[in-house]
């Protein structure tokens, strides 16, 4: 099954209150082997429903970033060795350079 079909869902469940798990559970009994992992659906939950990027919104993501490069590699923050590459690669895709 299509993962559109499976987010559109995800979103029904959550205009309904459905927290994750019961979600995932209607996922798996509708889609089978073919549903969303748990993490995926997680993920969708966090959202609102409709929301888009903004520019405050982005630059709270860009602050929590910053912090967290400062946080995990304090030796390139310190000296200011690194750029942000923003190339739209998603996460699990992205490399450190």
């Amino acid at each position: 099954m299509s993962s559109l079909e499976q987010r559109a869902n995800i979103i029904f469940c959550r205009l309904l209150e459905k927290s994750p798990s019961e979600t995932l559970e209607m996922l798996k009994k509708a889609y089978g082997n073919d549903a969303m992992k748990k993490t995926a659906v997680c993920e969708w939950h966090k959202g609102k429903v409709g929301q888009t990027i903004n520019k405050e919104l982005y630059l709270e993501i860009l602050k929590r970033l910053r912090d967290a490069i400062r946080r995990k590699r304090s030796e390139k923050w310190e000296i200011n060795d690194w750029f942000l590459l923003h190339d739209n690669a998603p996460p699990h895709r992205a490399l450190i350079v």
